[in-house]
């Protein structure tokens, strides 16, 4: 296969896996493993971003951009590690649009001192040019759908896990506010028990904790806390 902006032929042999990534075993480069977002969910879907292993990644743990991978590429006599998470229609573009020379929409390291490092320019370059090639074939692929309900299927437990975490962590804050509702209904009771001409002490009553106004959702709620237990903790 000749990407048409490559002074060279790019060569591959590309291998699905039942997570919903592809291995490409570029030649005379090395493995770039391709596959869908893995780290933006529920934000953003799946499809939106991918994500680039620069070597043999099986989809476990995290892929750092110090990370080094089995069989990583080397471009330029550059071995790069970790991977790029990238926008494919911005591949795309860079791979058929001749005024699109700046490959500012991936971002491959390298290590130095032990520290990664971006690429030089030129390597990015190239770099792009064989991300956006096997971007292109993976998105025409057959088994495109069937690679994108593993990758769902695979992530599937711990995206529900966590779904079942934020809404433990929903229930909390809406327990939270349940009561100071309470709280202000049960001060309401007695100021209008003072109007009605009876005895009514508010000082009876514990005051609500303190909670920094700021982390309060909406305007609404940061008004309620400046009013209720003000904008410092006392103390």
């Amino acid at each position: 296969m000749t990407h048409p902006r490559s002074p060279s032929a790019l060569r591959w042999t590309a291998t699905p896996t039942e997570a919903g990534q592809v291995i490409y075993e570029v030649d005379k480069v090395g493995t770039f493993t391709l596959g869908f977002d893995h780290a933006s969910y529920p934000r953003a879907d799946d499809e939106e971003r991918l994500h680039v292993a620069y070597g043999a990644w099986d989809g476990h743990g995290h892929c750092y951009r110090d990370r080094a991978l089995p069989n990583a590429p080397v471009v330029n006599t550059i071995t790069l590690v970790g991977g790029s998470f990238f926008d494919p229609a911005e591949a795309l573009a860079f791979l058929t649009q001749e005024s699109r020379t700046w490959a500012g929409w991936i971002r491959p390291s390298r290590l130095v001192d032990r520290w990664a490092v971006d690429v030089p320019d030129r390597t990015r370059a190239r770099v792009g040019w064989v991300v956006a090639r096997v971007t292109q074939e993976f998105l025409e692929r057959e088994d495109y759908p069937e690679l994108l309900r593993a990758h769902r299927a695979r992530h599937a437990p711990a995206r529900a896990a966590a779904h079942h975490q934020n809404l433990e962590r929903v229930q909390r804050e809406i327990g939270e506010w349940i009561q100071r509702r309470d709280h202000e209904h049960q001060l309401l009771q007695l100021q209008q028990l003072l109007i009605e001409g009876a005895e009514a002490d508010p000082a009876e009553l514990t005051p609500p904790p303190w909670r920094d106004y700021r982390t309060a959702a909406t305007r609404d709620g940061e008004e309620f806390l400046i009013a209720t237990v003000g904008i410092r903790k006392a103390g």
